[in-house]
């Protein structure tokens, strides 16, 4: 038996799901092959900037985040214990929610929207070229699928990135990120906490969801995914959070809702994710430093710009080679803020600290020279003025230490 769409997606995640739901908006006829029966909770992104809820409110999912308990984040609390209001020129502010609510508020959205979802299936025989298709077999029946566009929406293992054959970029910091859900936080709930240690060794951060849930997360280098393990790591876990400066008020009666763990705070992408019929979105197109919080907001960008060609062209593989072409714009634009970031205020030792206090200095006379990354997102000026102003050089010259170089490999070619 064969079935025939004009957008198949494999994954029903956040991107996969966003991406169905606005093409479904459109009247395409759409599938999504989801594996899992259920979304299991496991660390992940669960804050979305501003610039992501402006997405969110442009693909009109705003209700939909709503349903799945999507809670407002209006102000935040840095290095000067003071909240400070975050939100975008339109009054975005971030979100805070439960990943798995998320994910199944969306698949549902789109199933309501007269999207074919199948689950859980097993997707193989995938293939390209001007009919892309693959099989999903379940129980013992399979499928054949017909398309005229194939996207990827499965994460980082993504089958369709691999048949892809594109070039894969690593950027490897030394920075371990930990997360973990948690209940009995306490302190405001209308407030996150983003709180980087005074010698640049590492940061905590804290995103309530409401009810005292909430998703809390450390980045420190020099340590292993081995020291946060069971009871002791949990303990640590909080330890370092509060030493980071952490209310105590926040932490002091947390519980460990979910599994905690560990992973390294890298970038990592393909260059011009689509070929052949063939294309992905979100983490399956590149997953941003963890440490940015940018990961959600990027998924749903990538949804909408894949929507918005699709709906301006008559032929969905050039649609999605100009998507993939946009997606290497706006994605270089906040990996590149980001890492300037992350060197400026991760790397430690005297001469860093100076940098530091070179470049502060020159924001505090101009606000204008730090990128609002939160708050703007993609639409960020990564010129080589825009960088000498961030860090001050413009103002100090070479009396003020240089940025250290920024290291990216290639791995190879997927597939």
């Amino acid at each position: 038996m064969n079935r025939e769409y004009d957008v198949a997606i494999i994954g029903g995640g956040i991107a996969g799901s966003a991406l169905a739901v606005a093409l479904a908006d459109e009247g395409a006829r759409v599938l999504v092959a989801e594996r899992a029966e259920e979304f299991k909770d496991r660390v992940r992104g669960e804050w979305l900037a501003p610039w992501g809820a402006a997405e969110a409110r442009m693909l009109e999912l705003s209700p939909v985040l709503e349903e799945a308990g999507a809670h407002a984040l209006p102000y935040n609390i840095s290095r000067s214990g003071k909240p400070r209001a975050l939100r975008t020129a339109q009054g975005d502010v971030p979100l805070a929610f439960h990943h798995v609510q998320l994910q199944e508020a969306l698949l549902r959205a789109a199933r309501d929207r007269g999207v074919a979802v199948e689950r859980p299936v097993v997707v193989d025989d995938l293939r390209g070229g001007a009919r892309p298709g693959f099989r999903i077999s379940r129980d013992g029946l399979s499928c054949q699928i017909d398309a005229r566009l194939v996207v990827g929406a499965e994460g980082r293992s993504s089958l369709v990135r691999r048949l892809l054959k594109r070039p894969d970029y690593e950027h490897r910091s030394e920075r371990l990120l930990a997360g973990v859900r948690v209940s009995g936080l306490g302190g405001p709930e209308d407030t996150g906490h983003f709180l980087i240690r005074e010698d640049a060794e590492g940061l905590a951060m804290v995103y309530p969801q409401g009810d005292g849930y909430g998703r809390a997360y450390v980045v420190l280098p020099g340590s292993t995914a081995g020291d946060f393990r069971g009871e002791a790591g949990f303990r640590r876990f909080v330890d370092f959070s509060i030493e980071s400066g952490i209310s105590p008020e926040v932490m002091a009666n947390v519980e460990a809702e979910g599994p905690l763990a560990a992973f390294r705070s890298s970038d990592r992408w393909l260059k011009t994710p689509y070929r052949d019929g063939l294309a992905v979105v979100g983490d399956a197109a590149g997953v941003s430093d963890p440490t940015w919080g940018m990961g959600i907001s990027l998924a749903l960008r990538d949804a909408r710009t894949m929507a918005t060609a699709l709906r301006e062209s008559e032929d969905p593989q050039f649609a999605a080679a100009r998507y993939a072409r946009l997606r290497d714009r706006y994605y270089e634009v906040i990996r590149t803020i980001e890492n300037w970031q992350s060197d400026l205020l991760f790397t430690p030792g005297p001469a860093a600290a100076e940098r530091r206090r070179h470049a502060v200095a020159g924001w505090s006379e101009d606000g204008s020279r730090v990128p609002d990354l939160n708050g703007v997102g993609p639409d960020l000026d990564i010129s080589e003025g825009a960088r000498m102003r961030f860090f001050g050089e413009d103002r100090y010259g070479a009396s003020v230490p240089m940025a250290r170089p920024i290291g990216t490999r290639l791995l190879g070619m997927t597939g």
